[in-house]
């Protein structure tokens, strides 16, 4: 999950995997600096609206309540102006520890449309591997092989690998 090869170490995981690292860095950061300075206060109360926004959508239900969908959204804009401090820093030292991408944008958009659906029943964090698996099927299948032949040959062997797994469990009955 850490990669180290390309100078300073980086995190590269599925978003499901990194929300539940949400608490242990926010634990691990605040025992790290009992005296945080600026940067690291902001850090910390970054990761602390992060972990508010996960523990409002993980245990609220599929609709939450307008009390809920509203500290989803403040703790949303919490997080950003956080964020946005520590990118602004960032830059002003030199450095590209944090980025704002497009993706914050619509994490905004995400916890705003929370009062009318809970998050947690859109995110497709089950098809992450399904995509993973698939990407690693495409690498195998472009080595010799012309590119218009190349969506083909996926299916072909997506469909051929498939039977195999299916055949290993025809006797189980299928749960949805």
């Amino acid at each position: 999950m850490i990669d180290g090869n390309s100078g300073d170490p980086s995190l590269n995981v599925e978003s499901n995997e990194s929300r539940q690292l949400v608490q242990r860095m926010l634990h691990l950061l605040t025992r790290q600096c009992p005296q945080p300075a600026p940067q690291e206060r902001h850090l910390i109360q970054a990761y602390e609206h992060l972990n508010t926004m996960n523990e409002i959508v993980q245990n609220g239900a599929f609709v939450l309540t307008e009390n809920e969908s509203s500290r989803l959204l403040d703790a949303c804009d919490a997080f950003l102006l956080h964020y946005n401090w520590l990118c602004d820093a960032s830059m002003r030292d030199g450095d590209c520890f944090f980025h704002f991408t497009p993706k914050y944008h619509t994490l905004w958009h995400i916890c705003h449309f929370g009062k009318y659906m809970n998050p947690r029943a859109t995110w497709c964090y089950a098809f992450e591997d399904f995509v993973k698996h698939i990407r690693k099927v495409g690498v195998s299948c472009v080595c010799s092989t012309p590119m218009h032949l190349v969506p083909e040959k996926i299916v072909d062997n997506y469909l051929r690998g498939m039977s195999f797994d299916l055949g290993s469990y025809s006797d189980r009955p299928r749960k949805f």
